[in-house]
C-alpha cells in the first residue's frame, strides 16, 4: 500500500488549494479604487447635466426671443453700431440703435406711460423736414423692442406719439413722449 497525503485524502485529490484571504491593503486599494471611479462617473455625470441644462437654456432663449430682438442684437455686434439715448418726458428712457452694415434700426424704451386699449405708441421718422410714420407698437409693462422699418441715418430725428390705434392720423396728433435726435 502507498502511503497517501492527509491533505489528499479529505478533499478528493483533485481540488485546487483554497486561495488564502486577502490582505488589508489589497482590501484597502480595491476600495478607493472604487470609490474614485464612482466619484468619477458622479462628476461626468454632473458636467453632462450641466451642459444639457445650458444647451436647452440657450435653445429656448432663442425659440423664445422676437425678431426686434435678434435684430437688437446684431446692431449690437456690429463693427458700425451706433446708439442715441433720451429720456421720456414723464420719465424712463428711450434709445434708438441702429448699424448701416446690419441695415436696420430698433427701438428700446423702459417705462412707458400705461395707454388705454385703442391707443398704441407710433414712432415718427423725420428726416429732411420731412415727416412719416415709421412703426406702430404697444408695450409690456411700459417695456417695448421694435424693429423700425426704415434705416436711421445720422441727422433724423425720431419722435414717438400715443395714437389712437383704429385710425392713426398721417402726422402726430399730440405731443412726443420722447424726441431722439440722431445726430
Amino acid at each position: 500500500m502507498s502511503e497517501e497525503d492527509p491533505q489528499q485524502a479529505d478533499d478528493g485529490g483533485d481540488a485546487p488549494a483554497p486561495e488564502p484571504a486577502p490582505t488589508t491593503s489589497v482590501i484597502q486599494a480595491v476600495s478607493r479604487r472604487n470609490w474614485t471611479r464612482g466619484l468619477i462617473g458622479f462628476a461626468i455625470a454632473f458636467l453632462v447635466l450641466v451642459g444639457l441644462g445650458f444647451g436647452a437654456a440657450r435653445l429656448n432663449e432663442s425659440w423664445t426671443r422676437t425678431p426686434a430682438e435678434i435684430t437688437l442684437e446684431q446692431i449690437e455686434t456690429a463693427p458700425d453700431e451706433r446708439s442715441v439715448t433720451a429720456e421720456l418726458v414723464d420719465g424712463g428712457t428711450a434709445s434708438v440703435s441702429w448699424s448701416d452694415e446690419v441695415g436696420a434700426a430698433v427701438f428700446v424704451s423702459d417705462d412707458l406711460p400705461r395707454i388705454g386699449g385703442d391707443q398704441v405708441f407710433v414712432v415718427w421718422l423725420t428726416r429732411s423736414g420731412s415727416q412719416t410714420l415709421d412703426a406702430e407698437f404697444t408695450a409690456d409693462r411700459g417695456h417695448a423692442i421694435v424693429e423700425l422699418e426704415s434705416t436711421v441715418e445720422e441727422g433724423d430725428e425720431m419722435a414717438v406719439t400715443i395714437e389712437p390705434a383704429a385710425d392713426v392720423p398721417g402726422e402726430p396728433s399730440g405731443e412726443p413722449i420722447v424726441t431722439i435726435p440722431t445726430s
